[in-house]
């Protein structure tokens, strides 16, 4: 599905990553799953609000030490990007996902 609307008129699509826009997908499949499944527990699948909850997920992590202070996680389509390490390092590097 995703990569016929990546083939139409749609060549916004091809500027992200698709294993990001899969696990978009495959995220809001599971919301209505638990939804449908469970209505009284979960709520109904809403469209993101802008200014809230604006953040991202990374899966498959490819992260590096810079030094003591500094890490690098790879972001697919933006490179390689620069953090602070505030956590022990051998967490950071068992991560699945950030």
């Amino acid at each position: 599905m995703l990569e016929l609307a990546k083939v139409r008129k749609l060549t916004w699509l091809k500027e992200g990553s698709s294993t990001i826009q899969q696990q978009a997908l495959r995220d809001l499949n599971q919301a209505f799953q638990n939804w449908w499944k469970r209505p009284d527990h979960f709520g109904r699948p809403t469209w993101p609000k802008a200014g809230i909850n604006e953040g991202f997920v990374i899966r498959d992590l490819s992260v590096r030490r810079l030094n003591r202070k500094w890490g690098q996680v790879f972001i697919p389509k933006c490179g390689w990007v620069k953090f602070r390490v505030t956590r022990e390092w051998r967490d950071i590097e068992t991560a699945l996902s950030a």
